[in-house]
């Protein structure tokens, strides 16, 4: 899977193996803050119709949403010259269990990023610009933690 982010002033874009597909969300007052809905559904080679990005799909784009969402701030922050940045980001993710028939879990290759940096500053700052902002993405953290589920059953 291929997923192609990219911020600029106008907002940013996601697009990936998919059709054109609008997501739209609405702002709505909580006591908790701003909520959003999205729509999922798997490919048709996976039991899905594919009306939708799938899961995987999202947690790519929300990694690397993240990773940008750090670079604009520590860029803001130190008030340093940067006229744009990209991203390309590459994930790839199995099915797993019963979903890919193989009973067992699924897998993830490490993420591929490439980042693309118009910028004033010399290159000892922007290899700082971005490994600050790989360091404060949890969500980097979180895919270079190897984890264990741990399932407890209770009958009742």
């Amino acid at each position: 899977m291929r997923i192609a982010l990219g911020e600029g002033s106008h907002g940013s874009n996601l697009s990936g193996n998919y059709p054109s597909i609008r997501l739209t969300s609405a702002w709505k007052s909580t006591p908790h803050g701003t909520s959003f809905n999205f729509l999922s559904e798997e490919a048709p080679i996976n039991g899905g119709l594919g009306r939708a990005p799938d899961a995987n799909s999202y947690i790519s784009a929300g990694i690397g949403f993240c990773f940008m969402t750090q670079f604009g701030r520590f860029v803001k922050m130190l008030n340093l010259d940067l006229a744009d940045y990209r991203i390309v980001q590459d994930s790839h993710f199995s099915l797993g269990g019963a979903s890919g028939g193989t009973g067992k879990a699924g897998q993830a290759d490490p993420l591929e990023t490439h980042v693309y940096l118009e910028t004033g500053e010399s290159d000892d700052v922007a290899r700082e610009m971005l490994d600050i902002s790989e360091q404060t993405c949890f969500l980097h953290a979180f895919c270079k933690t190897d984890l264990k589920t741990k399932l407890k059953i209770h009958r009742i």
